[in-house]
């Protein structure tokens, strides 16, 4: 109903700015443990592994998640744990292909990768590939600091790898060392100061915050109440 009218295009891409800007102060922390602890037990080996790919893409501020995938689950199981990374979904069958590019976070890419293993994926060239896939997409920019890779080995079972660019700081230990020098110097500014002062404070959560910012720009929190955050 909102995008009727005279402009729709217009209405869409204002809806869609809304949504993006919305997400980028997910507490993915929160939102994570919340799916997960509300998730009947046990789980199977497999949705084990996949809950497994989400948190270490949400501890490790990975850029991508790519899951070589037989089925469409694999997939399905991953964003189902909502991590803060879209889902390339890299597969053989293009049936499988189309269904992911039709749900929320994943795209879609067909690749000869059946009964390939992660060491293959990344030794074959296949991962370079996908990840020169995911920059045309727009996905990821030119440097990838983490992806998390995901292979289905069996109806049943996934197998987990968490690939880092090696050579500077990944963006987690950017932020978390911003927020260290942050909470050491505190200091009176109007940029944070309910992320500062409200019960529960999270730093993971104002780390990812802060990973929303550019780099060279100045932030500043609220002085720390007398009894400490």
């Amino acid at each position: 109903e909102t995008a009727n009218g005279s402009f729709p295009d217009t209405a869409v891409e204002t809806m869609a700015s809304i949504v993006a800007n919305a997400e980028l102060v997910n507490n993915f922390y929160a939102i994570f443990a919340f799916i997960r602890d509300f998730t009947p037990k046990p789980f199977s080996t497999k949705e084990s592994a996949a809950s497994s790919a989400a948190q270490a893409c949400i501890d490790g501020h990975a850029d991508l998640v790519i899951v070589l995938s037989k089925s469409a689950d694999s997939a399905n199981l991953v964003c189902k744990y909502r991590p803060n990374a879209p889902v390339l979904v890299v597969s053989a069958d293009e049936k499988i292909v189309r269904w992911s590019s039709s749900q929320f976070a994943q795209y879609g890419l067909v690749m000869d990768v059946k009964d390939a293993s992660l060491e293959e994926f990344k030794k074959s060239g296949a991962l370079d590939q996908a990840l020169a896939h995911a920059r045309s997409l727009k996905l990821i920019g030119d440097k990838c600091k983490g992806v998390v890779l995901v292979a289905e080995q069996s109806e049943k079972d996934l197998i987990v790898s968490h690939v880092r660019v090696v050579g500077r700081l990944s963006h987690g230990q950017v932020n978390s060392r911003r927020l260290e020098r942050l909470l050491e110097e505190g200091c009176d500014s109007p940029v944070a100061p309910p992320l500062a002062h409200q019960d529960g404070f999270d730093p993971p959560h104002l780390a990812h915050c802060l990973s929303c910012l550019p780099e060279d720009s100045v932030v500043r929190v609220a002085q720390p109440p007398a009894g400490g955050l």
